[in-house]
């Protein structure tokens, strides 16, 4: 019975919404929910390091093939900015130059 009282106090913590669909799947069954819950934390785990390395080995992949194409500052290029003659989102550019200012003021002083 404390079990039970631990893991009726464990959903209360973590909300009845976000186990919810771990309660469907286990008929309301509430230590296997939490088992299930348990075991996708377990998951979602073992792919942190093996997620991290890859979003690195993309961005790194495409920082070089972009600085090949557009040089070293390909990000600051026109063609990365513009699709076709229109600008791709005028706020965007907007608060990008508003913060390579602020930049170059920091590097003045």
């Amino acid at each position: 019975m404390e079990q039970e009282t631990d893991n009726e106090l464990l959903i209360n913590l973590l909300s009845k919404n976000r186990l919810e669909k771990y309660l469907l799947f286990t008929n309301n069954d509430i230590n296997k929910s939490i088992e299930l819950y348990n075991l996708n934390l377990k998951l979602s785990e073992s792919l942190y390091t093996p997620l991290s390395y890859f979003e690195i080995f993309l961005r790194n992949t495409c920082n070089d093939k972009l600085k090949k194409e557009l040089g070293d500052y390909w990000f600051d290029n026109e063609k990365v900015m513009i699709s076709g003659n229109k600008i791709k989102d005028s706020k965007v550019l907007d608060k990008i130059n508003k913060a390579k200012k602020k930049l170059y003021k920091i590097k003045k002083d």
